[in-house]
């Protein structure tokens, strides 16, 4: 009778016989691997199920790049209403809210795009989210002068 450590090495072992699959950890190819370890390597490797959702990095930062711009446009508006010494100051505040909040309430629900999209133009999406807070915040800065 086979141990669980054979049973998985078999298991592997027919995952990998037809399918091209990355290594985890270097990316080489693991079609056809006889091993428990990557060849490239060494690490070893296991068959298990995975998240349905993964690398949500790209996600995660550009969601905090406009959290950053939002919050700051919305805080430092709502100071602005009692404290600001000119109204013209108010006008990019109140323009990175609406802009912001919109780009941020479309990062969340296009989500799934996001995360099917290309690295390029994930990391293009993350940069233009950064972009789009500074832009507002330095609209408010020049205003503030």
């Amino acid at each position: 009778m086979s141990t669980p450590d054979e049973h998985d090495l078999a298991a592997l072992r027919a995952f990998l016989a037809e399918r091209d699959s990355a290594c985890p950890s270097c990316g080489y190819n693991l079609r056809g691997l006889q091993s428990p370890a990557c060849p490239e390597c060494n690490q070893a490797l296991k068959l298990q199920v995975g998240l349905a959702e993964p690398r949500l990095g790209h996600f995660i930062a550009g969601l905090v790049g406009l959290a950053m711009g939002f919050g700051f446009c919305l805080i430092v508006g709502l100071w602005g209403l009692f404290e600001a010494p000119r109204a013209t100051m108010l006008i990019p505040l109140a323009a990175g809210v609406i802009v912001i909040g919109l780009s941020l309430l479309a990062w969340v629900c296009w989500r799934g795009k996001l995360r099917r999209a290309s690295d390029g133009a994930r990391i293009t999406m993350v940069i233009a989210a950064y972009v789009l807070s500074a832009v507002f915040v330095s609209w408010f800065l020049a205003q503030a002068k």
